[in-house]
């Protein structure tokens, strides 16, 4: 468990339990703009833990991939706009987690997840959104996630949730 989130953290340990942390220090930086890459999902055992972005709004995706790519034991090796555009990029790519936002307008996180777990189940999926709704959570960890995280979480914390998930 993640010391400095809060006492709802994600449990990665548990892959059964699902709890909602914060990533509020994003609001700001919503202006920025970076570019994009992409990486089969199958877990990696050597190397930098590699991560792809999920969600609708680019810009979170290019402030996330700033972040994490800070970090040198996490590489993105890919975002994708939409849940539909998940299992063709792990189809191509290795993963070892998805940061998967639980609302988008074709489908959804917790639908994208669900096919996620079925097909690549060694690939960890952090539910990623901005309500802490407990009908999402549930949702989301129904799904196979390890636990639902709010925008608002700090970097570092969020850093320490992807390492922690791989250890599980």
């Amino acid at each position: 468990m993640i010391s400095d989130i809060s006492s709802n953290d994600v449990n990665p340990s548990s892959k059964s339990k699902c709890s909602i942390s914060s990533l509020s220090f994003l609001k700001p930086l919503f202006r920025t703009s970076i570019a994009q890459s992409f990486q089969h999902a199958t877990t990696s055992t050597k190397g930098p833990i590699k991560v792809l972005l999920v969600d609708d709004f680019p810009s979170l995706r290019i402030v996330l991939r700033g972040i994490l790519e800070k970090d040198g034991d996490i590489q993105v090796v890919g975002e994708c706009g939409d849940g539909m555009d998940v299992l063709p990029f792990l189809n191509r790519h290795e993963t070892d987690v998805v940061i998967m936002d639980v609302r988008m307008p074709e489908v959804d996180g917790v639908e994208a997840t669900r096919r996620i777990k079925t097909r690549y189940p060694d690939v960890d999926v952090i539910g990623f959104s901005n309500s802490n709704d407990s009908f999402l959570r549930s949702e989301i960890c129904e799904a196979g996630a390890i636990g639902l995280v709010s925008k608002s979480i700090v970097p570092t914390s969020l850093v320490k949730l992807i390492t922690q998930a791989r250890q599980g």
